[in-house]
């Protein structure tokens, strides 16, 4: 039997050990939102204060694709203002650092690695050959790297580089398979191309051979990689003779324009696409721009 004083004590200690739980609870408690709140605060401090991320980018403002370099460098540089004017990023911004490379795979090496040595934390490259030269430098470092390439070979067996659009073989192919998707008549389509005498020309080729072997109706009769030629009266009437019915171009602009001019002048462009008896010309991305829209 328990007597009524050996309750009481029990019944005192229980109530006082509950109570000193629950201020032991209340204390940790408030321990946690003070942490929380000096946290936040010191978090918001930092967010308010903004960071600058540096950004790198060489590309040929010079040198052999140089109507294509400097206008994209530009462009680069005026979305990089955007998103800062704009505070796109919030209190966040971007420090853009642009360098000329002329095209040369060398000067591009020498720039990421001054680039680096400035703490950029994103990378945008800019020709074929320098991507696949440098592409292992970039997982190596971790560099996130945008090309302006978009051969699909850069993307092959890394995972840092990345294709803003899809590749150029994927739209060689594409122009190929819209071109017997809506070709009219019967007869055996001919087709050519059309290259920058380069890599980044080269690049969809072997894909667009592939495809017609295994099973795209279409015939490759003839694959030019043009010079600095202002005169493509030869290969235009050589293309005519062997029957070429459609061209698909992987260059810059100004060379597709001088080809086109040449058709025009010689009666053989087609005024709608797939006209009987001329050539229609199409363009994968960079053969496209103001020039070859003028003709």
């Amino acid at each position: 039997m328990i007597d009524n004083g050996t309750m009481t004590e029990r019944s005192y200690w229980l109530t006082k050990t509950k109570r000193e739980e629950e201020m032991k609870n209340k204390q940790l408690t408030l321990m946690l939102v003070t942490l929380s709140f000096v946290l936040f605060m010191g978090f918001s401090t930092q967010v308010l204060a903004g960071e600058t991320y540096k950004m790198g980018m060489s590309l040929a403002i010079t040198g052999p694709t140089a109507d294509i370099g400097d206008p994209y460098s530009k462009g680069a540089e005026d979305y990089v203002k955007y998103v800062n004017d704009e505070k796109l990023l919030g209190d966040d911004k971007i420090e853009f650092l642009l360098r000329d490379d002329a095209y040369k795979t060398e000067t591009t090496k020498r720039n990421f690695e001054d680039f680096l040595d400035e703490g950029i934390v994103l990378y945008q490259n800019y020709s074929t050959g320098s991507t696949m030269a440098m592409k292992q430098d970039f997982d190596e470092e971790k560099i996130p790297t945008i090309t302006a390439s978009f051969h699909a070979g850069n993307v092959e067996g890394v995972k840092y580089t990345f294709l803003p659009i899809a590749s150029y073989s994927s739209q060689a192919v594409g122009l190929a398979e819209y071109v017997v998707a809506n070709h009219k008549g019967s007869n055996k389509i001919k087709i050519a191309m059309f290259l920058h005498p380069s890599a980044f020309g080269r690049g969809p080729l072997a894909d667009v051979k592939k495809a017609i072997g295994i099973g795209l109706p279409v015939e490759l009769v003839e694959v030019v990689e043009h010079g600095k030629d202002l005169d493509n009266t030869a290969m235009l009437k050589r293309f005519q003779s062997k029957g070429v019915q459609y061209v698909i171009s992987q260059t810059t602009q100004p060379s597709v324009a001088t080809m086109l001019k040449g058709a025009q002048s010689l009666g053989m462009a087609a005024s709608t696409y797939g006209e009987a008896g001329k050539i229609t010309f199409l363009g994968c991305h960079y053969a496209g721009g103001p020039d070859p829209v003028s003709y």
